[in-house]
Order: structure tokens, then sequence, then C-alpha cells
């Protein structure tokens, strides 16, 4: 029982190393942090309403936050794992005659 709560703080520190440095990562890792490790949002990319589906969602099971929390953590997850633009497509030439 032991080995295995090790390895829950193992994996949780180091997923929450790999979470870029910036506004809202202490906040995300407070809130979020208190149920499952950072590693579900890494590799990940949303919309901003697709984060904030996922972050009502986590309060709908009992994330415990100040609103405040919440914006920041949207506001963390799309600056940092918002959806990527689709790439532009290339000119059509003109047809030729």
């Amino acid at each position: 029982m032991k080995y295995l709560a090790l390895v829950g703080i193992v994996a949780g520190f180091v997923g929450a190393q790999s979470l870029p440095d910036n506004d809202g990562r202490a906040t995300m890792e407070r809130v979020c942090g208190a149920c499952h490790g950072a590693d579900i949002v890494i590799g990940m990319s949303q919309s901003k309403d697709g984060w904030t589906d996922v972050v009502n969602g986590m309060k709908d099971r009992g994330a415990t936050g100040s609103e405040d929390d919440f914006k920041q953590i949207i506001d963390y997850l799309v600056r940092n794992f918002g959806a990527k633009p689709a790439p532009a497509k290339p000119a059509t030439p003109p047809p030729s005659k």
C-alpha cells in the first residue's frame, strides 16, 4: 500500500514538472491537483469553449475553488493547451487556358 501511494506522489510530481510555468499554474495545481495529476491535460488541445466545458465538468464532479480560480485555470489551459489553428491552405493557382 505504501508503494502505491509513493507511485502516485511521484507520478503527480513528474506531471506537475511538465506544466508550463506561467500565470495560473499554481492555481491549476492546487485546484485540479486535488483529484488528478497534471498529465491529464499535457498533450491535449481544446478551444476556450472546450476547456470551459472540461472545467465546468470538474466543478460538477466536486472541484472546489473560487470563480476567479476557475477563470485562471481556463485561461491557463487555453494559453498553454489551446486548440492550434488549422494550417493555411496553399493558394490554388488559376486554371490554365
